[in-house]
Formats: C-alpha cells, structure tokens, sequence
C-alpha cells in the first residue's frame, strides 16, 4: 500500500512545481483526475468508443489537469497532460510517439485512445517526459510551463479579442493587424519566456548603433521534417557594436499540443538566453529595465520566476 497518491516521485516533484508556478496565475492543477469527469462519453450510446475502449477509460485517470481558476469558469478544463517516465515519449499531432520500450505492450495504444478522445472534444492535451520537465540552461522554465504559457495566452486572446478589435479598428489597424498585435500582447502578458526575450530585445535595439545587424535566427531541421522523431533547431546570432560576435542554439522535439508552437518556443529560448548574456557583458540590469518601463503590474513580472 503507497502512502501518498502519486506514481513516482518524479510526477510528485511535477504537481509540486505546476503548483507552485501557476496558481499565481489563477489557474488550478489536479492530479490523477478520472477521465470519467472529463469524457462522458463513456456511459453513452454514441458509438464513438468501443465497449473495450469505454472499459479502460472508466478505469483510467489523467495525470495532470490544469483548470481554470477564475470565478467565471471555474474548474473549466484548459489543458491535460500525460507523463510519460517509462517510455519517455511524446506526442505529435496525430499520436503518441515511444522513445523507450515498456512492460506494457498496450501503452501506446492507450496513449493514442486519450489524444484521439481529447481531440475530439477540443481539449488540449499532451505526453511529455524528462526533456520537458527540466528546466533549461539556468532558466527556471522547462517546456512543461511553455506549453502551459501558451495555452493561457490563447484563453486570454479568445476572452478578450472581441473588445480590442472594436476599440483597434477605431485607430485604422486593419483586422490582420490587430489580431497579430492582440496575439502578440496576450503572449507577453502570460508568457514569461516570451516577456523577458522581448524585453532584452528591446534593450538590444536600444544599446546598439542602427547600422549594426540586428539579432537573428536560422531554422534546423535534424531529420526531415515528415520523420515524427525530428528535432527542430533554431540558431540565434549577433554582431554588436564593438563587433562581438555571438550565438545560441536551441533544439526541441516536433511536439503539438493546441497553441503551443515548439518553432516559436526554440526561438524564443535562443533569443533569451543569447541576450541575456549581452546584457551581463554591457552591465544591464533587467529588473530597473522593468520597473522603467512599469512593468511590475502585469502578473508575469510580478510573480516573475524565470
């Protein structure tokens, strides 16, 4: 008998993690929720699952379900995630994909029955292992809270859209303007990854001299990009003022889940943590960079832990 309900330390020291980093932003994480309460499908008629399908579900839970916790939509599903310790897969688009061989010849199949159903019913959903839980290159941030980022940047986008484009199409932005510019706010105001690379690119174009080339990047693809275990790779690379050279490379596997961009994420990472170094080298503190430009208000900042 287990005295305490998780499988492993590692999803133990996960939940403790999400917990710490996410409430802040009003969101709540369950743990090994019953897809019962999620998929009520499995007590219909509907013949969308078969009878064996119907009895594994009933018996199976979710690892981790973050939830919304505004009183508006409280306990409103946003997004599940399956860890995947013992076969340290993922999923892509259409399905689970195994890096290591298990005990159980039906795992993948089970994997691919909860993406096929969440799918169905437009809940976002994804298997990630180790890669995705460890946090990158001295930044407390892992592509876990990525993924989780993105998924709130799209709530906040869907909920408040509709009020900025009115007020927008005021001031002559067309409506592929607007729509990237609000996309673009909702990121920054949830994506602490996405803040904090911003924010040194601005001090980047601010410090440097107009002739010199701005920071830019180049997409790699590892493998062929059709292959389901390709790496995406983006290099981020600099010359300043004094012409000092840099650059940055950062991999990560070809995941899908809903908003989350693994393209967008290498970028972004690449442009974090080649900046970041620029701002040690030219003395630039990023916390009175923050407080300049009133950025304290806004929750990523507030409860900034990257």
């Amino acid at each position: 008998m287990s005295d305490h309900i998780f499988d492993s330390e590692a999803e133990r020291g996960l939940f403790i993690k999400l917990t710490e980093k996410w409430e802040k932003f009003n969101l709540r994480i369950s743990h090994h929720l019953p897809c019962s309460k999620i998929i009520k499908e499995i007590y219909s008629n509907s013949g969308k699952l078969t009878d064996k399908e119907k009895d594994f579900l009933k018996v199976s839970d979710f690892d981790f379900v973050i939830l919304s916790g505004n009183p508006l939509d409280y306990g409103k599903v946003l997004l599940i995630i399956e860890f995947d310790g013992l076969g340290s897969g993922y999923s892509t688009k259409t399905e689970y994909v195994k890096v290591n061989e298990t005990e159980d010849p039906y795992r993948k199949l089970k994997l691919d029955l909860k993406l096929r159903i969440c799918k169905e019913k437009k809940i976002p959903i994804v298997v990630i292992s180790w890669d995705e839980i460890s946090e990158l290159n001295n930044v407390r941030f892992t592509i876990a809270d990525a993924i989780i980022a993105d998924v709130l940047a799209f709530k906040s986008f869907n909920e408040g859209i509709e009020n900025y484009l009115a007020d927008a199409l005021e001031y002559s932005y067309s409506l592929g303007e607007a729509v990237r510019d609000y996309e673009f706010i909702s990121r920054l105001e949830h994506n602490p990854l996405a803040a904090e690379a911003w924010l040194l690119f601005e001090m980047f174009l601010e410090n440097e001299m107009k002739d010199v080339p701005l920071p830019a990047t180049i997409p790699i693809w590892g493998n062929d990009e059709s292959d389901l275990n390709s790496i995406y790779s983006f290099k981020a690379y600099y010359t300043d003022s004094e012409g000092f050279e840099d650059s940055e490379i950062v991999a990560i596997k070809s995941e899908y889940c809903g908003s989350f961009s693994y393209m967008q994420f290498a970028e972004e990472m690449a442009y974090l943590l080649l900046l970041r170094r620029y701002s040690e080298r030219k003395d630039i503190n990023i916390l009175h960079e923050v407080e300049k430009r009133e950025l304290l208000e806004y929750p990523v900042w507030k409860n900034r832990w990257i």
